[in-house]
């Protein structure tokens, strides 16, 4: 396959600095754009370009892109229990920032545009109901106020619908989480009965790299490795590493308890995410059951075993 010239957003993210070494270990020329120079700092020697600004200056991000062969646009905000300039933060990366750099890809010709969204609101619209947590809703938002819309007019879009990416050296919500669990530091955790979409790190880069390969203009691919209610996945870090899991409790009334109690704790003290109002109150309702199968099938994708995969991150933590 010849060398291409690529552009990342969201390159300090977890996805995308896999995304970025991957592309640099088979010879493509990267330019990344990172908000801040703390995050341009990330990528020393491996021949990335880095640019440092913010995804909705269009001239910016034009120049940015100009020549590209592939945009992969990862860009997002992700996290709960936040204030509102936090939520209109997440709006605007979330939604106002696809609008921008899928936009601008379109406009100057950008042949392969490649969007991620995620599993979470695949198949999952949360029965019908509005989504109880910003940020599902603002990808759905993004789907259907911004990719859709230039779908129709012809845009070259890919997108795809990472899962709970898990792996690591993650420091955002999910690896928190599982921080937490690694290190015995959530006792107690509810909905054991929550139905997680889990996918290796490793695996949802490469799946990205697939999509734009292969994936079809229109087309949305789940990268999902393996659901697991929360109740099998923790067993599943029992049978790992031989530790006692947090204990799992449920119940109406237990929830409702749980969230009064967090929202009135989370205005005094800092709270854990997983501890959060917001966290507890969704929780509960998480029943994302996704299939990868059309992502096998078609992008000819293979993941890592799951149980591979929990063991390297859990001894990653306890070892840290």
């Amino acid at each position: 396959m010849a060398h291409q010239r690529v552009f990342v957003t969201g390159a300090s993210d977890f996805i995308g600095s896999y995304l970025v070494w991957k592309l640099r270990e088979r010879g493509d020329w990267v330019r990344c754009l990172v908000s801040s120079p703390e995050e341009a700092a990330l990528f020393p020697n491996i021949g990335a370009r880095v640019v440092v600004g913010d995804i909705n200056d269009r001239p910016l991000v034009r120049e940015a892109m100009k020549g590209c062969d592939v945009v992969f646009h990862l860009a997002e905000y992700f996290d709960a229990g936040l204030d509102a300039d936090e939520v209109a933060l997440m709006e605007k990366i979330n939604i106002e920032g696809a609008h921008t750099v899928l936009e601008v890809a379109f406009n100057i010709g950008v042949p392969r545009i490649v969007y991620a969204s995620t599993a979470i609101i695949y198949r999952c619209p949360n029965n019908g109901k509005p989504f109880a947590q910003t940020y599902p809703r603002t990808k759905w938002e993004a789907q259907r106020q911004v990719v859709e819309p230039l779908l129709k007019q012809g845009a070259p879009i890919i997108t795809t619908m990472p899962g709970n990416v898990y792996g690591p050296g993650d420091t955002g919500i999910v690896g928190r989480l599982l921080e937490r669990i690694a290190t015995r530091r959530l006792p107690i955790l509810l909905a054991g009965d929550a139905l997680i979409p889990w996918v290796y790190i490793d695996d949802a880069a490469q799946g990205h790299l697939l999509a734009a390969e292969k994936g079809q203009i229109g087309e949305q691919y789940p990268l999902v490795d393996q659901c697991l209610t929360m109740r099998e996945t923790i067993q599943l870090f029992q049978d790992i590493t031989g530790v006692p899991g947090p204990r799992l409790v449920g119940g109406q009334t237990t929830q409702q308890l749980a969230t009064a109690a967090s929202a009135v704790l989370e205005k005094v003290v800092p709270l854990p995410l997983v501890m959060s109002a917001e966290a507890i109150k969704i929780m509960p309702d998480m029943n994302c059951a996704v299939s990868a199968e059309k992502t096998r099938r078609e992008l000819h994708w293979e993941t890592k075993p799951i149980e591979e995969g929990f063991r390297q991150t859990f001894e990653y933590y306890l070892e840290s």
